[in-house]
């Protein structure tokens, strides 16, 4: 019997992460990325870390602010191991589908009053 295929908005996408599962993820808005530059900073510190590092806490950033729904053992940054290079390749491979994915992401839209500013030709 074929598996009932997941349910999701317009504004949420799956990433199926091979050997690992599906993850679906809500695309973010303003507040959204705020909260998950923060959270990177809060992990990393403010200071720039290594590629390794800042993949892992974007990675941990999009789970914990974005994530509709993750397969076991992926529900938090917390979860993540310390000190496991196929755990971290399974990462950085998760980074890159998310990125693939947010390729696709329509372009946002101008910032509310945007159109009425005069250096844009309106009134206001």
């Amino acid at each position: 019997m074929a598996q009932p295929q997941a349910q999701f908005s317009d504004s949420q996408f799956l990433v199926a992460l091979p050997g690992v599962g599906d993850f679906i993820f809500r695309r973010p808005g303003w507040g959204d990325q705020a909260q998950m530059e923060t959270f990177v900073n809060n992990l990393v510190g403010y200071r720039v870390p290594s590629v390794g590092h800042g993949r892992m806490a974007q990675v941990a950033a999009w789970i914990e602010v974005c994530a509709v729904k993750t397969p076991k053992g992926w529900e938090g940054h917390e979860r993540f191991p310390r000190r496991d290079s196929r755990f971290n390749a399974k990462v950085l491979e998760l980074w890159a589908l998310i990125e693939a994915q947010e390729a696709f992401f329509p372009p946002e839209a101008g910032c509310p009053g945007e159109a009425e500013s005069p250096e844009t030709g309106g009134d206001g």
